[in-house]
């Protein structure tokens, strides 16, 4: 039976009003209203119980930091520099380094700590959305500003290299794409020599006409979580292509999102996980469809060894003026270990009859006439295992860049070589 808010509850972290001034006292006018309505919404909301899908299966509290640790970056240094490729190193509550090509500079690509921009705080990610939301937008003290101006079309990459430190719990991004811009932003969060507990937030704007290519790589250590939401704003016309992934062994849960607000917008979302040891992965996706004629797709693929425990959930919602729209997802889940537990919940919420939807999930193991048909051409069956692994990654990375399906294969490569040689 799940758990109901009634039979149980959980104390939330207290946060001081003492803490609030001294995180936020430097604040421009703009984030002291967005902290100060991100407080609003933490105090009317609880830390999450097993009742919604999201959490029926992932402890919510193990996500918690410490608030005491909330701090001002008052040593925060920004570094620029001209470099061949595009590529900003953010040491989390310490240092920003930004080396970026000719032409992005000539382009005008901005990059700044969060604090020091223009930022619209809580757009593509309301507070109102969930508790760690409303605890990020309230405490966070340190974060990136990414602007790519109007009709710039990037033909290099953007590198965003995070390193999580457990002193600093509390990041925010913040990218915007303006009117008919275009790049290929590749994201990478990885777990710096202090653990603990990161509580993460990206909102993304694209104005109309606007096109992103995002790719997501998490790789946490055994000790670290993420809690990490993706917002996305799509204006008219505008595209979003997502393509997620975890390589680490930590605990990850990842909420993403696309909110179609401009008519013909579209977003397609794929996440990919091999997940192994005592790893815990769990990808939930949304596509909020607000406009009429705007297109969804999602994909979930995860392949699940050892005690790893892997959670997807995903929901279309449609409201009622968004007529004549199309909406698609679908999970897979590959178990590989009878130890591993592996959990796929679609949902719709479609508020008009003019639509185009269809949801589904499997689970299962291995297919054995393709083990058989590859080990018959010579193929030991961890190599053949390893070859069908590889090739559902390749099928749900069709139409990526192909920077981002070489960065999805070397990021792999050791648990590929696993699988390769497992008896």
């Amino acid at each position: 039976m799940a758990d109901t808010a009634k039979r149980i509850t959980f104390e939330k972290p207290g946060i001081e009003k003492s803490l609030l001034a001294f995180v936020g006292k430097d604040d421009a006018l703009h984030i002291a209203r967005a902290r100060k309505h991100g407080f609003e919404a933490y105090e009317v909301q609880d830390v999450p119980v097993r009742v919604g899908h999201v959490w029926k299966r992932t402890r919510a509290q193990q996500f918690v930091p410490n608030v005491s640790y909330a701090m001002d970056a008052a040593n925060f240094m920004v570094s620029h520099s001209n470099g061949e490729a595009n590529e900003i190193q953010f040491l989390c509550g310490a240092d920003l380094f930004i080396t970026l090509t000719e032409e992005a500079q000539k382009a005008g690509v901005e990059v700044t700590g969060l604090k020091e921009s223009p930022a619209q705080i809580g757009t593509a990610v309301p507070p109102s959305q969930g508790y760690f939301e409303a605890l990020n937008q309230t405490l966070w003290g340190t974060g990136i500003f990414l602007r790519i101006p109007r009709g710039v079309q990037l033909k290099a990459p953007l590198y965003v290299n995070v390193h999580t430190d457990g002193r600093y719990p509390f990041i925010r991004m913040n990218f915007v794409l303006e009117e008919g811009a275009s790049a290929t932003l590749i994201e990478r969060i990885d777990s710096s020599s202090h653990s603990g507990h990161t509580v993460m937030v990206s909102e993304v704007s694209l104005f109309n006409g606007a096109s992103l290519s995002h790719a997501l790589i998490f790789n946490q250590n055994a000790k670290d979580t993420l809690h990490y939401t993706h917002g996305c704003n799509l204006g008219s016309s505008a595209g979003l292509n997502m393509a997620a992934t975890s390589v680490g062994g930590g605990t990850v849960k990842a909420c993403l999102s696309g909110n179609l607000v401009g008519e013909r917008a579209h977003s397609e979302i794929r996440t990919f996980g091999v997940v192994q040891d005592n790893a815990e992965l769990g990808f939930h996706t949304r596509q909020h469809h607000v406009a009429p004629k705007t297109i969804s797709d999602m994909k979930s693929r995860s392949v699940l060894l050892d005690k790893a425990v892997s959670s997807n959930t995903g929901l279309i919602r449609i409201e009622e003026e968004a007529r004549d729209c199309e909406a698609y997802q679908i999970s897979r889940n590959l178990m590989l270990s009878k130890e591993a537990e592996a959990t796929a919940i679609p949902e719709l919420e479609i508020e008009n009859n003019d639509v185009i939807c269809s949801h589904g999930a499997a689970t299962g193991t291995l297919d054995l006439n393709q083990l058989f048909y590859l080990q018959s051409r010579g193929l030991s069956e961890g190599a053949a295992t390893r070859l069908i692994v590889e090739g559902s990654m390749d099928a749900l990375l069709e139409g990526q860049p192909d920077v981002v399906q070489q960065l999805f294969k070397d990021a792999h490569e050791r648990v590929f070589e696993r699988l390769e040689n497992r008896k």
